[in-house]
């Protein structure tokens, strides 16, 4: 075992946690929607995860929603993506899922519009 010092400890939690926040925001998890919007702190995580990727895996999701939580599975996904639509439609976007490639967003052209106006 490496024994190590108080202060590279120290340097080394400052690099990881750089190094999540720059995760993050590659996930999209550093989205923050306007209130109006209505959604739930899961829901935002995944328009995020949606505006900052061009499609998005039911795994992908259940990693970055739940946190790769043992219960949760892609029922879990479908219930958050259902319950999300309506909200979306009213601003002009919907969600797209292929069993095969995943979710997508569509009309992230109008999301950014509604964002922009916040």
């Amino acid at each position: 075992m490496i024994e190590r010092t108080p202060a590279e400890l120290r340097e080394t939690i400052e690099l990881l946690q750089e190094r999540i926040a720059q995760l993050e925001s590659i996930l999209g998890q550093s989205f923050v929607a306007p209130a109006h919007w209505g959604l739930s702190h899961k829901q935002e995580k995944l328009v995020g995860l949606l505006m900052a990727r061009e499609r998005v895996t039911a795994e992908a999701i259940l990693s970055v929603v739940w946190h790769g939580e043992e219960d949760a599975g892609a029922e879990r996904v479908h219930t958050l993506v259902s319950k999300m639509r309506p909200k979306l439609k009213a601003l002009g976007a919907d969600v797209e899922c292929s069993r095969y490639t995943g979710y997508r967003l569509i009309g992230r052209e109008n999301l950014q519009i509604h964002e922009a106006r916040q």
